[in-house]
């Protein structure tokens, strides 16, 4: 994943003041001084440049930044175009404290991946009203994947693929174990260059396992997502 944060105006400085800072380990009132988009300050009576924006929070929580991992802002769903751009959504994950988005970016058979990068990354950028990152979902084998995944984790900086690819020519094999070993190989060697993969093929082919033997409760989440996957 390679996050994109918006530019935000040198010398934007504001003080929330008064509210419950809420962190992962405890919660207490405090001030929180906040400068070029950064937290510099969180206490009491802190010292600051004059004439600073002052948001009162007094009575209201001070929560961190949501991040929602999973979005669809650009891709077409079964051939409809989402009616929440980059800017609709963002706009509205602002608006329930959501900032930061993680879109998947659906790399169509017969495109470039970084072609597909580039475009939704110019995209979100004009776009996005928060910040912003990818994952990128490889959806067919080509010739010059391997060589394309390398130059967008090493010059681009992404590193989070999911593979949904029909695993033709040298994945397919009628014989099931063949296919996966086939598989954690490719794998294998993505990993070896830093590469985060959500594997989600192996955990459909799990799913249909267990879907075949009548297992459909919410066990069948965990018993879908094996060691080895993780």
């Amino acid at each position: 994943m390679s996050f994109q944060v918006k530019k935000r105006p040198a010398g934007d400085c504001l003080l929330i003041k008064g509210g419950k800072v809420v962190n992962d380990d405890q919660s207490f009132y405090a001030d929180v001084y906040i400068e070029d988009g950064t937290i510099r300050q969180i206490g009491e009576n802190l010292i600051i440049p004059s004439g600073v924006k002052t948001l009162d929070a007094y009575g209201h929580l001070v929560i961190p930044g949501g991040v929602d991992a999973n979005t669809n802002l650009q891709a077409p769903q079964k051939g409809l175009i989402p009616c929440d751009d980059f800017y609709q959504g963002t706009k509205a994950a602002l608006s329930g404290g959501t900032t930061t988005i993680i879109d998947h970016v659906l790399v169509e058979p017969g495109t470039s991946l970084l072609s597909a990068f580039d475009l939704w990354k110019e995209t979100a950028e004009q776009r996005a009203c928060c910040d912003f990152s990818f994952h990128l979902d490889v959806t067919r084998w080509h010739e010059g994947l391997y060589e394309e995944l390398e130059t967008l984790v090493k010059d681009k900086g992404v590193n989070s693929f999911l593979f949904f690819m029909a695993y033709k020519d040298r994945y397919q094999s009628s014989d099931s174990q063949v296919k996966h070993r086939n598989m954690f190989f490719f794998m294998r060697r993505l990993g070896s260059s830093g590469i985060l993969d959500g594997l989600k093929w192996f955990v459909f082919q799990e799913q249909k396992k267990l879907l075949s033997v009548g297992i459909t409760g919410p066990e069948g989440h965990v018993l879908s997502h094996p060691e080895e996957v993780k």
